[in-house]
């Protein structure tokens, strides 16, 4: 179990990336509406 958690962890590192940058996108097109 301990070798499938570490092979996951970057895949969940990636999605938070991806996570944050959607919301980051999605604040700059809040941001550029005024």
């Amino acid at each position: 179990m301990i070798i499938i958690v570490k092979n996951y962890k970057p895949a969940l590192d990636f999605a938070l990336i991806i996570r944050g940058l959607e919301a980051f996108h999605k604040a700059l097109i809040n941001y550029f509406k005024f």
